[in-house]
């Protein structure tokens, strides 16, 4: 490992309860950027304790979108200020300059910029360290401050440290918390709406020729009374399809949602639900919020998905 205080270092697993053994530490990040966490004042260390657990939290991608987008100078989550930010993630692109190495990150809710600024006398064993990881693409653990210089059209982390994630635990834990997607963009309306129709065992006609989402759909309203669904189906179809959308704009980073209006709109456009009401739509959506899968964002009348 590479580092120590007033260094530039790579290599750093820093957990709160290192911080106590400073002079023992192999590396991490520069002394100015712990300023703000470190002190021996028994009166501050309960509060120190508190923003430590808080900041080294693996903080998703989506959540400093959310808080970017809000124009301050700092990203605040949960009403607390982060200095130092921890991200897991993976190295999707990576281009390296003189002057420093800028890694595209995607931990599943969303990609952000992660920049290294290169020192002068930046060793050959690190140089080679970045350049594995740019070829390898891997998983990483990354220790940065947002820089609002250099965040004008999208958040920017500026790298103290990075390291190759090789905890099977902690990448298993990482994925789980994101639901296995890595990939924040593979699941379009059309994907989410095929393992709807598979879910409730839905299957086209085969004499039916074409294989469009709204004819698809079409058959689920054609139920008879006699049918063994207990639900119509239509309902669970309409009730699925609202929350895969509302999931969809979270991904993309659309994170304050949809208005119901908009959402009625999307589900008109569909076949099925062509005469589908926004008292519906409402039912549904309180239904869902019930359920912790919807929350109400900028008013009572807009939604967004707890599923990012």
């Amino acid at each position: 490992m590479y580092g120590g205080l007033n260094q530039d270092s790579f290599g750093a697993t820093w957990a709160p309860a290192e911080f106590d053994h400073l002079e023992h530490s192999d590396g991490g990040f520069f002394e100015e950027d712990l300023s703000n966490f470190i002190t021996e004042d028994d009166i501050n260390k309960p509060n120190t304790e508190v923003n430590l657990r808080k900041t080294f939290m693996p903080l998703k991608i989506n959540m400093i979108y959310s808080s970017w987008k809000t124009g301050g100078v700092s990203i605040n989550v949960y009403g607390y200020q982060l200095d130092i930010i921890k991200l897991i993630g993976y190295v999707k692109e990576a281009k390296e300059t003189d002057q420093d190495t800028s890694f595209l990150i995607d931990d599943g809710t969303g990609t952000i910029e992660c920049i290294h600024l290169s020192p002068g006398d930046i060793s050959d064993w690190k140089r080679n360290y970045i350049s594995e990881l740019t070829r390898t693409k891997s998983a990483v653990k990354i220790y940065g401050g947002f820089n609002p210089l250099y965040s004008s059209s999208s958040p920017t982390i500026i790298i103290y440290s990075i390291k190759e994630v090789t905890s099977p635990e902690e990448i298993k834990l990482h994925n789980l918390d994101i639901d296995g997607k890595r990939n924040p963009n593979v699941m379009d309306t059309i994907g989410e709406m095929d393992s709807i129709l598979k879910e409730f065992d839905i299957s086209i006609p085969k004499q039916q020729p074409d294989n469009s989402l709204d004819n698809i759909l079409s058959t689920t309203t054609d139920y008879s009374p006699t049918s063994t669904a207990k639900i119509p189906v239509n309902e669970l179809a309409l009730t699925k399809f609202i929350s895969s959308m509302l999931a969809n704009e979270s991904r993309n980073n659309n994170y304050n949602g949809l208005h119901i209006s908009e959402i009625t709109r999307r589900c008109r456009q569909q076949h099925s639900f062509q005469s589908v009401q926004e008292q519906n739509i409402r039912k549904i959506l309180k239904d869902l919020e019930r359920d912790a899968t919807v929350f109400q964002t900028l008013d009572s009348n807009t939604y967004a998905s707890t599923d990012s």
